[in-house]
């Protein structure tokens, strides 16, 4: 009989900390060229990586930030992984970088109250025309 394997619980995020992921995983990311992504492997023989390879150490071991964005990630019912190795639905982008912005901007989108309504503006006053009294000759 194999064992169960274990499930790790993502960590309850508040939403001040979400909020606070958000920003910087998007300044990040946004910080690493399109030639550094890869799909389907942490990291490839170019150097290139994945968006959970690129929270990782230079040796590929798991840091705070990895587990943050793993966490980040399940908060919202993704998984990051997969986010970046293929297209969906929700995240169609042809690109890696682009698909983990996309979601970045989704998660801000969905955690980001909407603004108050604003007030109407005041009704213009009415029109009132002055006769031209200058003469030409």
């Amino acid at each position: 009989m194999k064992p169960n394997p274990v499930q790790i619980q993502p960590a309850p995020l508040s939403p001040d900390r979400v909020s606070y992921l958000i920003g910087q995983f998007m300044r990040k990311f946004r910080a690493i060229p399109y030639a550094r992504w890869t799909t389907h492997e942490v990291q490839n023989e170019r150097g290139q990586r994945c968006a959970f390879g690129h929270c990782l150490t230079p040796k590929l071991c798991r840091t705070k930030q990895s587990e943050a964005i793993n966490d980040l990630f399940a908060h919202f019912n993704l998984v990051v992984t997969k986010v970046n190795d293929f297209s969906s639905s929700l995240f169609p982008h042809y690109h890696p970088r682009t698909r983990i912005l996309a979601a970045l901007e989704y998660m801000h989108i969905l955690t980001t109250p909407p603004a108050p309504p604003t007030a109407p503006a005041p009704p213009l006053a009415p029109l009132t025309l002055i006769p031209n009294t200058a003469r030409t000759s």
